[in-house]
């Protein structure tokens, strides 16, 4: 029975010490410069309607990056790069988890706009709602957010420029595995992380409940339904595919634009292939 209790309490501490050996680079002091922001005042469009919008399904994940080729808005805390959504029209209210990776000393640090069907503000959700979560043995350092969202249709998440470089310090790894377990704190020094304008994140949508309208409800238009079309396309249709095609390129999403252009065909939109093969060929000449 000693052996045992020795030998559990010896796991404890090996798996106190992998966790340090691995992180340790986690607690340096942080020397990197911050990223580049975009000009004061700069802008890609007059309204957050102008913005393009990639089109969500009603449950999926996905892997986002923000980084000097996304679009820039000018936002009450001023000019930022970001990435604008469009839930399904079959989503009538959703669950959203955001989760960032911190490393190297740096976290993305966002904002998220949640709009009505006519792109006016419902919500925003601040840095105050992305808790830390201590890196372990099978994940990162995160800052991570949980949000629920009703007759919202389009998200915005942007960069908010009042907290850059402004500086997050969280529990070494390390010592919080020493408190589970019950052990010395181990003399390790906490990792500190700058927020910073640009990054990745992942981001996951789950639909909880589900829309109902009439087959003239004005939202249809507002999302192009995959269907058979004997006439001709609406413009608004066009003009939605050909933005989305080129989003999900300029993301490196070429899946997503291979779905988008199906889709697109099936409309009858004809010039679909046309403006896939154009954006290809301007994210293959910007590599």
């Amino acid at each position: 029975m000693n052996f045992c209790c020795k030998n559990k309490i010896s796991i404890k501490y090996l798996s106190v010490a992998i966790v340090t050996i691995l992180l340790s680079g986690c607690s340096a002091s942080v020397t990197q410069e911050l990223p580049l922001m975009p000009a004061d005042n700069a802008s890609c469009c007059e309204s957050l309607k102008q913005l393009s919008f990639v089109p969500l399904k009603e449950t999926e994940a996905l892997n986002v990056s923000l980084d000097n080729h996304s679009a820039v808005f000018n936002f009450d805390e001023g000019s930022s790069y970001s990435k604008s959504f469009v839930f399904s029209p079959r989503t009538e209210s959703a669950h959203v988890t955001i989760k960032l990776v911190m490393q190297n000393g740096q976290v993305f640090s966002p904002n998220v706009l949640l709009l009505n069907k006519n792109y006016e503000v419902v919500e925003k959700v601040t840095y105050r709602k992305f808790k830390t979560q201590s890196a372990d043995l099978t994940k990162p350092s995160q800052l991570v957010a949980n949000f629920d969202t009703k007759n919202v249709r389009y998200m915005v998440i942007y960069a908010d420029r009042r907290k850059l470089g402004s500086k997050i310090v969280i529990p070494h790894p390390a010592k919080v595995r020493a408190k589970e377990f019950g052990e010395p704190m181990p003399m390790v020094t906490d990792p500190v992380y700058q927020r910073v304008a640009v990054g990745k994140l992942i981001m996951s949508i789950h639909t909880t409940q589900y829309a109902s309208y009439a087959s003239d409800d004005e939202r249809l238009s507002s999302y192009p339904i995959k269907a058979s079309n004997s006439g001709n396309p609406q413009q608004e249709s066009v003009t939605f595919y050909h933005q989305a095609i080129r989003t999900a390129i300029a993301d490196n999403d070429v899946d997503k634009a291979m779905g988008l252009l199906r889709d697109a065909e099936q409309l009858g939109i004809t010039d679909a292939d046309q403006v896939f093969r154009d954006a290809m060929k301007a994210q293959l000449d910007k590599q």
